[in-house]
């Protein structure tokens, strides 16, 4: 049996899909999910999308029939979850909730598909009466929400036929543990404020009426749908999904808690609390005679001690990422005004990694309890083809103070000699010459023309990298880099025969102020050098990782050109390199220079985008591909690791293992510590996950089983600098070898 599970990366889907997997060994099952509240994870446990033959990405309204064939089930929970939600985003909310049912389940007819399963809702009942509401009573929806899983019933109801069985289950309100934890529900929010707070305060007089049923008992009413035989009238279906047994009213919820979690928990009512319209007490009759092998078993008593425990372990802990509301907010409110390069309207997005930490921003231990998170969702501009992020963090949370110093990596150093000496010979570089490096970090590259006595300059924003440069002898100002600096620079210095922009361009917001800064500083016959990683490889090899908030855009070559042409200069040779997963070497004139035509190698990499998609948004579907897959198997690892008791640590506290790290839920509990040789970060804790960072001679005194490398660039020097480990049996975690 094939089965489709809309929404599984929800609040309800994780525990579907491992009741699934565990009953129904046989079945091959699938999720789609836009992924919006991946992120809400609570388990040091292998994530339920394991068990699954394929993880989608995607809107249900984009499901057409041709992607449905062989399915034999759909269990469709993907939906506009809430009544808040419903009011704030009312349009979106018929556009999902009834429209994108209709057309599923239409498709799925079309396709074939035998059984569909809707998980709709009591809500339908509205404020009901005083009596039992069954599913012949009066309907009464009295938000956008509820309207719109009625009216998804009527539709699937007309759908319903010879071959096409549909069951609707009118769930009473979900509760209880599940992988991705969700809190906007009225018994897990009063479990969570008791466990946070020691208090629950009720928003209404607490007389109204909820039925509870348990997230892993609505798994089981599901299992049962999928058998259910539906011939003629009983095609078609409704059933209240519940137990007439847990029919409570809001207070004694609240009491519930209090009980279970001990007398020191206080309940008390809201200022100005008065009644809640939303009352309903329902029969869950008609499930309990068709299905009685089937009814709920979970006590509330029980799942407040297991949600409590699960909530005192999260650190940190975040309420906004466990409320749908807020993750719904976050992607749908942030959108940026303009193209940075460009201008044009703001175009589709390709990946959304969450709401992060800033990747660079170590935390004190002591001051760790406040964290700014932001937003970490990438747009591609369809005019210019820029790849950018929607939310813009000004560069002074970022830089003023950089803990990233690339002194500490004995790679970039070589790597820093070849391109000094490169430059040199193929520009001619002397005395006479005048080198300019943008962000020039701790002096690490102008250091090799310091040596050679060529005159150079550092332009550096970050203070404690400037006085590192400083100290070394490489003369260095601490300033932004732009137009006007660009002028200042001009004037005091000399027009520049070379200016390297070395992995500075991505981390530039205001790029047509930075770059016709560089034609200012630029000497007719000078060239500027640019390197960044290459956007072919990133998609091309799933590198998410390398995407975090410093990085504002991620360059194609086709983008950099646009951008280089609306400030006539012009792209005239470029390298492809090794470094940070495959990066260009672009070499650059002014347009009306002397020197030769573009080389081929320009046109050549050009098309090669071209072939790959990187002009329009279809060409991006791997990297959301590899970004899941990769969250998946390092979970189910450090899960395995975790339960065969073999310690965990990782080796350096690079930005983009903060991506992953944040993006996949890591923490503490998985990873015991990481080493890093920087002294600057030694002694914190890595942004978001809150993992400490030590010197690498920790890796030596505790011996831990494994080693996880987070800058996967440099995999072969880590491995040389700790072949130690093997003295213990320690073996080393390959990112890249994770996801083939």
């Amino acid at each position: 049996m094939r089965i489709l599970i809309t929404g599984n990366l929800g609040y309800v889907g994780p525990v579907v899909v491992e009741h699934l997997a565990a009953v129904r060994p046989e079945a091959r099952l699938s999720g789609l999910d836009t992924g919006w509240t991946a992120h809400a994870v609570v388990t040091a446990a292998p994530l339920p999308e394991l068990a699954l033959a394929e993880q989608r990405f995607g809107d249900v309204r984009d499901l057409r029939a041709a992607g449905l064939e062989g399915f034999d089930a759909i269990v469709h929970l993907a939906a506009i979850s809430n009544d808040p939600m419903s009011r704030r985003w009312e349009a979106l909310t018929r556009a999902i909730n009834l429209g994108g049912t209709a057309s599923l389940a239409a498709e799925a007819r079309r396709a074939g598909v035998r059984r569909f399963v809707l998980a709709s809702s009591c809500s339908v009942y509205g404020p009901g009466e005083d009596g039992w509401l069954t599913e012949e009573s009066p309907t009464a929806p009295l938000t956008p929400y509820a309207e719109s899983k009625l009216a998804a019933e009527q539709a699937l109801a007309d759908l319903a036929g010879p071959g096409f069985t549909v069951t609707a289950f009118r769930f009473a309100t979900a509760y209880g543990h599940s992988p991705r934890l969700r809190l906007d529900l009225v018994l897990n929010d009063f479990t969570a404020a008791a466990v946070r707070t020691g208090r629950i305060e009720l928003n209404s007089d607490g007389q109204a009426w909820r039925p509870l049923i348990h997230v892993r008992d609505m798994a089981r009413l599901i299992d049962w749908a999928l058998s259910r035989e539906g011939s003629g009238s009983n095609a078609f279906a409704i059933y209240n999904g519940g137990s007439s047994a847990h029919n409570w009213r809001v207070r004694e919820l609240a009491q519930v808690v209090r009980d279970s979690l001990g007398a020191n928990v206080e309940v008390r009512l809201a200022e100005g609390a008065g009644p809640d319209q939303r009352s309903y007490r329902v029969s869950f009759g008609k499930i309990e005679r068709e299905a009685p092998e089937y009814l709920p078993r979970e006590q509330p008593h029980n799942a407040v001690r297991e949600m409590a425990a699960a909530l005192a372990a999260i650190q940190p802990y975040d309420r906004a990422r466990f409320v749908r509301l807020e993750t719904v907010a976050q992607a749908m409110d942030s959108r940026p005004a303009r193209c940075r390069s460009c201008g044009a309207a703001p175009g589709p997005v390709v990946l959304d990694l969450g709401r992060t930490a800033l990747a660079n921003s170590y935390l004190d231990p002591v001051r760790a309890a406040e964290e700014p998170a932001y937003r970490l969702r990438v747009r591609l501009c369809e005019s210019c083809k820029l790849v950018q992020l929607d939310e813009t963090v000004p560069p002074d949370r970022i830089f003023a103070q950089y803990a990233y110093l690339s002194s500490y990596s004995d790679s970039w150093l070589a790597h820093a000699r070849g391109l000094a000496r490169t430059a040199t010979e193929r520009l001619s570089l002397d005395q006479d010459s005048r080198v300019v490096e943008i962000a020039s970090n701790d002096g690490y590259l102008l250091n090799n023309f310091v040596a050679a006595g060529i005159p150079c300059l550092g332009i550096e924003p970050s203070s404690n990298a400037v006085e590192r440069a400083q100290e070394s002898g490489v003369p260095t100002m601490q300033r932004f880099f732009s137009a006007e600096v660009a002028q200042e620079t001009a004037a005091s210095f000399g027009r520049a025969s070379l200016i390297i922009a070395n992995n500075v361009l991505a981390h530039v917001p205001a790029l047509n102020d930075f770059v016709r800064g560089l034609r200012i500083l630029l000497r007719p016959d000078g060239v500027v050098c640019f390197e960044f990683p290459h956007l072919l490889q990133l998609v091309r090899h799933g590198q998410f990782d390398t995407i975090y908030h410093e990085h504002y855009s991620y360059f194609s070559l086709i983008a950099a050109d646009h951008l280089f042409r609306r400030h006539r200069l012009r792209a005239f040779d470029v390298d492809e390199l090794p470094t940070h997963g495959g990066s260009l070497r672009v070499w650059v004139c002014h347009l009306d220079s002397a020197r030769s035509p573009a080389s081929p190698e320009v046109s050549r990499i050009m098309a090669a985008e071209y072939a790959a998609g990187l002009d329009r948004v279809e060409g991006f579907a791997p990297l959301s591909d590899a970004a899941s897959r990769m969250r998946t198997s390092l979970m189910a690892l450090l899960g395995r690791l975790a339960s065969e008791g073999k310690p965990v640590a990782a080796y350096g506290a690079a930005a983009k293992g903060n991506t992953l790290l944040n993006y996949c839920g890591a923490g503490p509990r998985q990873i015991q510590f990481v080493a890093d040789r920087n002294p600057l970060k030694q002694g914190k804790l890595l942004p978001g996950s809150r993992i400490p960072i030590v010197a690498p001679d920790d890796i030596f005194r505790h011996k831990p089983a494994h080693v996880l490398i987070l800058p996967w660039n440099l995999d072969a020097e880590v491995r040389e600098q700790l072949a130690g480990i093997r003295e213990w049996g320690g073996e080393f975690i390959s990112l890249p070898e994770l996801v083939p």
